[in-house]
């Protein structure tokens, strides 16, 4: 499976590339080389597995390393999305579903079926995703807010509110 090169060539050049298109890297895994078992270095480009039961070690994986830019599907409820909340420095929500190509150049006539999102790993990876261009909503802030139980409605409310 190959992506269009575009997200990759507008965040800029990687030192590690997973599962796509050579030229914007380095050094380049495939499924073949096992690269959850390779050492990773520098820039990280992550073109994860998009199997809700694969990509977890992936996305975990990178959040560890620190530094680098996933594509991945819009799965903010799901338990993989967990180290991109806690470890994540932006999240682009792209404006348009991605679409697949084929060697040709032509498009396959489905999309990936599910919303997506450029997860950045580090300041220099957010600075990437807020110059790109590439069109959507760039998220940098978020808190977590608690089940509402009934020992939370036993606090206070500040004034103020």
């Amino acid at each position: 499976m190959r992506l269009a090169s575009r997200p990759a060539g507008a965040c800029g050049r990687s030192s590690l590339y997973d599962c796509a298109k050579k030229e914007y890297a380095k050094i380049n895994f495939t499924e073949r080389d096992n690269g959850l078992a390779q050492p990773w270095c520098g820039r990280v480009w992550l073109n994860p597995p998009f199997d809700r039961y694969a990509v977890a070690d992936w996305i975990q994986r990178l959040a560890k390393h620190g530094c680098g830019t996933a594509l991945l599907h819009a799965r903010t409820e799901a338990a993989w999305f967990e180290p991109v909340w806690k470890h994540a420095s932006g999240i682009l929500f792209l404006a348009d579903r991605l679409k697949f190509c084929r060697a040709d150049g032509s498009e396959q006539p489905h999309n990936s079926g599910a919303p997506a999102v450029l997860v950045a790993f580090g300041e220099r990876d957010l600075f990437r995703l807020r110059m790109s261009g590439i069109a959507g909503f760039l998220v940098t802030g978020w808190e977590r807010v608690q089940p509402f139980t009934a020992t939370n409605a036993q606090r206070e409310l500040p004034l103020s509110l």
